[in-house]
């Protein structure tokens, strides 16, 4: 299959991705698609409209832009870039992109709606609509209100109502509860009726969890992450957004819980302004003054685990080790006592990890990334953790790696072997191949070992390592033949002494321990002494259903048991391929001749 239609194929799955409105796994497809060819304008058009999607507009209009470079006569290419474009409040540019599809395709109704809701866009006074210019400063002020800005349903429906009031009341926009309960706290009025009597609610409390979003994540590819707090929680975005509860209507206050409930607000927003001061400090690299800041946060507000992440983030970048897997752990102690969202002990323990990675402490790392894998399912830190733990292999044998040593354990076991302390050998063995995993000969002598204890599988083992690391190592082979004449699979034996004579045929051992397994096949098929359960081993064996599926070994087969034994000796005379298999069989127990 050539480069590009293995590209079709990834687009083709990447369109199923897309129906199912699993757009990240669409745009991995369509980005490998890309990879083996970039010709194809759909390929940027439809990753294009997924990037979109999932709002990454700036990547959707790098996208859209290659798309129309490519193919500047397909209408849809400029419907992705104006859309773009007009995500991104640059309208001018946007209805150029729009105009510029229609001059193409004048019948396009996409284009003519993009066209017309930028041209609406553009014509409308800034500052008006239904809420008015202040209504994102309003909500994130009021306690109650601040956790739905966390809710993209929502911020779109506010949007809508905004920007076109008659519209949004039309599809049914005043029905959600986060809606009315906006209403109600800028009007001063009650939505209750009804089924709705009940406000909405949500299952987490706080939009000072997005603060936490300062977390090193090693979950990505990269070792050393930056680990910047921002005011809204990327990791928490990419969520799946929390279903509604219908909670039970509040019970009257009395007027000193009235006093706390407010004196709570109060704390929060201020807690909440600490902390943004914090977020400023921090992206202007004043880290010192930023943890100033958000220890005020803490002091304020002590059930917020996210101000204690904050500050993490900012000890993290100051490269205080020690402070920061300190100030992690009390983020972790702070969400369990107050009962916090677990996403932070998560992103504690990825920093905690992402701390022991910067010290060069892989199996700590290891441990504190396994740990918030216990809090969140992530496949990127999952991929993080098999690859460190690759590493530090390596790095557990390059630090025992000691060619001296291991000749030293290698005598060592040889005299064990010679006082038949098998097991006593095969630990100094298995000693010496950690200094020297790559000495073939090691490995020949644990399997010496192995057969004198009758372990067959892992005397194979060894006997493979050995022709890994050497192909030539005869020892290994015959070794191998005669673990296979033990357990009886005598055409395994055959086959291993016929890879040992490509390499010498002349050794005695070799020539003996081949005789001795042709001896005894030409003893069993004249007894026809062959159990059940050796009989269905053999046929299970690869090879044997090889040579059994075999056309002409089967047509050969039938003449054969036709009356005319000559058949079969001619046919093994020849024509050799026919004549190994044949062997082959005979040597498994399948077949008998006579």
């Amino acid at each position: 299959m050539s480069a590009q239609e293995q590209a079709a194929a990834l687009k083709k799955k990447g369109n199923t991705f897309f129906a199912s409105k699993d757009y990240e796994k669409a745009i991995e497809e369509y980005t490998k698609a890309i990879k083996l060819y970039d010709k194809d304008h759909s390929y940027y058009s439809n990753r294009s409209a997924c990037y979109a999607a999932i709002d990454k507009f700036d990547e959707a209009l790098a996208d859209g832009n290659k798309c129309v470079e490519l193919k500047p006569d397909w209408a849809k290419g400029y419907g992705r870039v104006g859309y773009a474009l007009f995500k991104l409040d640059k309208l001018e540019e946007a209805k150029q992109a729009y105009e510029n599809g229609l001059k193409i395709d004048a019948s396009n109704a996409t284009l003519k709606d993009g066209l017309s809701q930028c041209e609406q866009a553009m014509n409308k006074p800034k500052g008006q609509g239904l809420f008015g210019p202040q209504i994102w400063q309003t909500i994130s002020l009021d306690p109650e209100l601040r956790p739905f800005m966390n809710d993209k349903d929502f911020v779109n429906k506010v949007n809508m109502l905004n920007a076109n009031p008659q519209m949004a009341m039309q599809m049914g926009v005043l029905n959600d509860p986060k809606i009315k309960k906006v209403f109600e706290k800028l009007m001063g009025m009650s939505f209750q009726s009804g089924d709705d009597d009940n406000k909405g609610a949500e299952n987490e409390n706080d939009n000072n969890a997005a603060s936490a979003s300062a977390s090193a994540s090693s979950s990505s590819s990269d070792a050393n992450p930056n680990p910047e707090p921002t005011s809204g929680d990327k990791e928490d975005k990419k969520e799946e957004k929390k279903k509604e509860a219908t909670p039970e209507p509040e019970p009257e206050l009395t007027e000193e819980e009235k006093k706390e409930q407010e004196e709570k607000r109060k704390r929060e927003a201020d807690a909440l302004s600490y902390k943004e001061a914090g977020n400023k400090l921090y992206k202007e690299k004043k880290y010192r003054e930023a943890i100033i800041e958000y220890k005020k946060a803490q002091e304020t507000d002590k059930e917020k685990a996210a101000y204690v992440l904050n500050e993490s983030a900012a000890l993290f970048m100051l490269e205080d080790w020690d402070e920061t897997i300190i100030c992690c752990q009390r983020a972790i102690d702070v969400a369990r006592t107050y009962f916090d969202d677990l996403i932070f002990c998560y992103k504690a323990y990825n920093r905690m990890g992402s701390v022991e990675e910067k010290r060069k402490n892989l199996p700590k790392a290891i441990e504190y990334y396994k740990k918030a894998l216990v809090e969140k399912h992530d496949d990127k830190l999952r991929k993080r953790i098999k690859k460190l733990e690759k590493i530090q292999v390596k790095k557990v044998e390059q630090e025992l790696f000691n060619p001296e040593l291991a000749d030293q354990l290698k005598q060592e076991g040889n005299e064990c072997f010679k006082d038949a302390k098998w097991a006593e050998a095969i630990e100094k063995y298995t000693e010496a191949i950690k200094r020297n995993p790559k000495d073939h000969k090691l490995y020949s002598n644990r399997a010496t070992c192995f057969c004198k204890l009758m372990r067959w599988d892992a005397a194979m083992v060894d006997c493979d390592k050995a022709i890994d690391i050497d192909p030539l190592f005869i020892k290994a082979y015959i070794r191998k033949g005669k673990i296979n004449h033990m357990l009886k699979q005598y055409h395994k034996a055959l086959e291993a002494f016929k890879q040992a004579e490509a390499i010498d045929s002349t050794v005695e051992d070799l020539i003996t321990a081949k005789r001795d397994t042709l001896l005894a096949i030409q003893q069993r098929n004249a007894s026809g002494q062959i159990t059940e359960e050796e009989r269905q081993r053999a046929l299970q064996d690869p090879d044997v259903q090889n040579a059994m599926n075999d056309p002409e070994v089967s047509s050969v087969l039938l003449q054969a048991q036709s009356g005319d034994p000559t058949i079969l000796y001619k046919a093994m005379r020849d024509r050799p391929h026919i004549k190994d298999k044949i062997e082959l069989l005979m040597a498994a127990g399948v077949l008998r001749l006579g």
